[in-house]
């Protein structure tokens, strides 16, 4: 689009005639173009100039700056229902392939994001302390998380064909960098939406915690979360959780109630 047009060329009504013939078109596979993707690209044009300003190429003005960019909405929050989990698990009790199935369990068990899987190696688990360690991870800090017993008992029975560093390996002991195909395959066996991403498994995860009791600022750290305010999509669960424990409290109370009656109609 601006190839050709030196960078004190472009003015903010190129953009924004750019954003707008993006929302009219269609991408080369036919698709209309999401506001995601709309605002990655004059993001990504922003950048250039930073980058042309550090560089001390450029020093005038940067047209992005004074433009609006879309407003996105893609928080998704998914979770498994009590059914879905149970086929999910017995699915993956009977898969062919014990790498995938095992690979998807742990998912299920630790929240961990796919991409961690993907470069965990067996230098980050302390089997001893049931611990895990993620290396750069998205907050960009290593970070050492607890193992739960199931999680662990994952590990323990990980096929061992290859002599690889990666705990969770691609083909011929490789680092894997897709599980795409799999995790279709798996979803489908176990009856799930079609439309039930990978990485619903984490929200699930984070979802089962805090419809627990478990809080807000607990599961912020077991997703590494950067900035706890991210964790504040779950924030209804625990509202429906302490709506719950005090309905437990009523039915303590209404049984220390009929014991009492109880004891005092005794002595009568």
């Amino acid at each position: 689009r601006f190839g050709s047009r030196r960078l004190d060329g472009i003015s903010p009504i190129d953009v924004e005639r750019l954003m707008s013939d993006m929302r009219k078109g269609t991408s080369k596979r036919g698709r209309p173009y999401s506001p995601t993707t709309i605002k990655h690209v004059v993001v990504l044009l922003s950048r250039l100039y930073s980058i042309a300003e550090s560089w001390g190429i450029y020093s005038g003005p940067n047209p992005c700056r004074k433009v609006k960019k879309p407003t996105i909405n893609n928080q998704v929050t998914e979770y498994l229902t009590d059914e879905q989990r149970f086929d999910l698990t017995e699915t993956l009790d009977t898969w062919p392939d014990k790498m995938s199935a095992s690979f998807v369990r742990f998912l299920l068990y630790t929240g961990l994001r796919r991409g961690e899987l993907f470069k965990l190696c067996w230098d980050d688990i302390d089997f001893n302390r049931q611990t895990v360690k993620l290396r750069d991870p998205k907050g960009k800090t290593d970070t050492t998380l607890p193992l739960s017993d199931k999680a662990i008992k994952v590990l323990y029975e990980l096929p061992k064909e290859h002599d690889t560093p990666y705990v969770f390996y691609g083909k011929d002991g490789k680092q894997r960098v897709d599980f795409s195909g799999p995790w279709k395959r798996i979803r489908k066996a176990a009856g799930l939406p079609s439309d039930f991403r990978m990485h619903g498994l984490r929200h699930d995860f984070a979802s089962s915690l805090v419809s627990n009791g478990v809080d807000l600022f607990t599961v912020s750290k077991l997703l590494t979360h950067k900035d706890v305010k991210t964790t504040q999509r779950y924030a209804h669960l625990a509202d429906q959780a302490l709506k719950d424990a005090v309905a437990l409290s009523d039915r303590i109370n209404d049984r220390k109630n009929v014991k009492k009656v109880t004891k005092i109609n005794n002595i009568k």
